[in-house]
């Protein structure tokens, strides 16, 4: 998934300005082994955003976490295990400005703790595997006048790399050894969002007073797969799917469930040149559809809103190889999608840039 990633979009209603959003997200996460099976990490992960309205009013969320943890991993006989825990702490601001008047602010402190258990699967004997990941995970949220706590259980599929850190170096010190041949004709890659999760939990809301508490139950899964295959030296076909549900049940017995799905064909042009630094310099273009759908049941009342979507990018980046067939790929791209509403007609359009940076795994 990428690493670090952020977003600028102007938003148009029926052609009407909608106002303006931006976001910034942060996901970092190294273990080193400083003994036979035994490894200590660090896990960093935050996300700003940010909303101006037509009316200058301004809403904005920034949140962080980070993991120290504790891994014991073993290997025998081509089978990969390890066992990891992590404890948490953090904290969330959200802001809002009206157009005149001061800014509110709320501000909630996080704790956390999880228990992983992942099996490493390697891939085309390489360094990079593919991992399901059982876990096992408990969110307290702390705010003024209560706290809330959620708690889940769930699958992840991921990709990581397992290297001694003198295996990692820079492609060009190596007269780009890393690189050589990676654009052939046969040659494909996944994608910096490769990721797969399916998890089932619940969050309890509690009262400081005598308001009494809430609990809501709910289920998650999404799949992000970006494939792409040279059908000829430096020129790759490929595609770019995303797939979520998610459903989300209260005491009351009323239900949010939502659904959504997008299918990108994509293209990528790597630099024809003697020069193999060149040669990492690619331009990327796609346009794909989808659609989405929200119901909320509330008794024996349903209502259910559907949206199509279309999203289209053209954007520049380059692939700089640590390991042979393993890059560490920043991208920056022009972005315009819409989305529908198929009972009302309204669209909503959303164009800016946006940039990533991220691993890519070559086979």
């Amino acid at each position: 998934m990428p690493n670090i990633s952020y977003a600028h979009q102007n938003l148009k209603t029926n052609d009407i300005d909608a106002g303006k959003q931006n976001n910034f997200a942060l996901d970092l996460g190294a273990n080193y082994y400083v003994a036979d099976h035994i490894g200590i990490g660090l896990e960093l992960t935050t996300n700003m955003s940010g909303f101006k309205y037509p009316n200058n009013s301004k809403s904005s969320t920034a949140n962080w976490m980070t993991y120290p943890n504790l891994t014991y991993g073993m290997s025998s006989n081509n089978f990969n295990f390890y066992i990891r825990g992590g404890i948490g702490i953090g904290g969330q601001t959200d802001k809002f400005t009206p157009p005149n008047g001061s800014t509110t602010t709320d501000k909630e402190d996080l704790l956390g703790y999880k228990i992983l258990v992942g099996a490493p699967i390697q891939l085309n004997q390489g360094v990079t595997y593919f991992t399901p990941e059982l876990g096992y995970h408990s969110l307290r949220t702390k705010f003024d006048g209560g706290k809330e706590t959620d708690t889940r259980f769930g699958v992840n599929l991921k990709l990581e790399t397992f290297l001694f850190c003198k295996e990692m170096q820079c492609d060009h010190k190596m007269n780009h050894a890393f690189s050589s041949g990676a654009y052939n004709q046969g040659r494909s890659f996944l994608g910096v969002s490769t990721r797969g999760m399916v998890d089932f939990g619940s969050i309890k809301t509690e009262y400081n007073n005598n308001y009494p508490s809430s609990k809501e139950t709910y289920s998650r899964g999404n799949l992000d797969l970006s494939y792409k295959y040279y059908i000829i030296k430096d020129l790759a076909l490929g595609a770019d799917v995303e797939y979520g549900n998610s459903v989300y049940k209260n005491g009351s017995g009323n239900k949010q469930t939502s659904d959504n799905f997008l299918f990108m064909p994509m293209v990528e042009f790597n630099m024809p040149s003697d020069n193999p630094g060149l040669s990492n310099l690619f331009l990327k273009a796609g346009y794909g559809v989808g659609s989405s759908k929200n119901e909320y049941t509330n008794g024996n009342n349903t209502t259910t809103t559907k949206f199509s979507l279309t999203d289209g990018c053209v954007g520049l980046g380059y692939n700089f190889f640590i390991h042979k067939g393993l890059s560490f790929t920043p991208v920056i791209e022009y972005d315009m999608s819409t989305s529908k509403n198929k009972t009302t007609d309204l669209k909503t359009k959303y164009n800016g840039i946006e940039a990533e940076m991220g691993f890519r795994y070559f086979f």
